[in-house]
């Protein structure tokens, strides 16, 4: 790996700019997320040596480029040629679990845009996902979902269309989806909500199953138990179980529930005489029915 010395003793090091519209749409993020400036980057350091974070002439010309084709774009013009086209946002703490959970929620704002087409000029975004143990993102080049290394989890990475660095709307729109001007509060509780009960479950997720070794309702927790369950279905049906147990645990769980439900009907009924037939029905109907009117 070059120093920072030997990258930045060539020409095409030198003559990489950021945008002034790039540079707006940066200084507008720090703002609204209410985080230093220093933590919406663009230049990439002597650890980016391919990619939006270096100047398309640089990736073309600098002997210590590593991949010359990678976010290189045809019909450029000589100054589009020189602009960096990458931002990089880290919302809080670099590895705390509040900053990943920052990280997410913009991830998935940007995300979701592209994805609804709001967003073209986006070619790639990164970051962590919902669990905030996975990197996730999606590449605009190919209407596809796409991931990158770990450090992805503690920041977003968005690579730009090097067509569109001046073009002061675009970067502006981007600037307003990715603060979340866009959402109104109610929106962002119910997609916390959301993300709250798919991972953590909560009071409105109902019962707990078995999970990890422990119990949750949280919705992947259910869904893992779901498959679980069908995995044991399917083990039996291919007759790799004592389907002989299972048959007989059915067996056993029938006879519990006609038990109950008799005793359901007796309680039901007058206990110091004989029930008329429409005490008969109607304590069979409270059985039935679990008490409902």
């Amino acid at each position: 790996m070059p120093t920072a010395a030997q990258l930045q003793a060539e020409s095409f090091w030198q003559r990489e700019q950021v945008t002034p519209e790039l540079a707006e749409c940066c200084d507008t993020i720090a703002a609204g997320l209410g985080i230093p400036r220093g933590d919406v980057g663009n230049k990439g350091d002597e650890n980016h040596l391919k990619g939006h974070h270096r100047s398309q002439e640089w990736l073309l010309n600098s002997r210590f480029c590593t991949n010359r084709t990678y976010t290189v774009q045809a019909g450029l013009t000589a100054a589009q040629a020189r602009h960096i086209a990458a931002v990089d946002i880290v919302p809080g703490d670099w590895g705390t679990t509040e900053n990943r959970r920052r990280t997410a929620v913009i991830t998935a704002r940007v995300v979701t845009a592209m994805k609804a087409g709001e967003l073209n000029e986006v070619l790639e975004a990164y970051g962590a996902a919902a669990d905030l143990a996975t990197v996730t993102g999606w590449n605009n080049r190919e209407d596809r979902p796409a991931s990158a290394n770990d450090s992805h989890l503690d920041h977003v990475h968005l690579g730009i269309d090097r067509r569109k660095l001046r073009d002061r709307a675009f970067l502006q729109r981007l600037a307003s989806i990715v603060m979340g001007d866009d959402m109104s509060a109610k929106a962002e509780s119910e997609v916390h909500a959301l993300w709250q009960g798919t991972y953590f479950g909560g009071n409105s997720c109902g019962r707990k199953v078995p999970f990890q070794g422990t119990s949750s309702n949280a919705l992947v927790a259910k869904a893992d138990y779901t498959v679980q369950l069908l995995e044991t279905i399917l083990t039996a049906v291919k007759g790799e179980a004592d389907t002989a147990a299972i048959l007989a645990r059915i067996d056993q769980r029938a006879a519990e529930l006609r038990a109950g439900l008799v005793a359901d009907i007796l309680a039901a009924l007058p206990p110091d005489r004989r029930a008329s037939p429409a005490e008969l029905e109607a304590a069979l109907e409270r059985a039935l029915t679990g008490g409902a009117a």
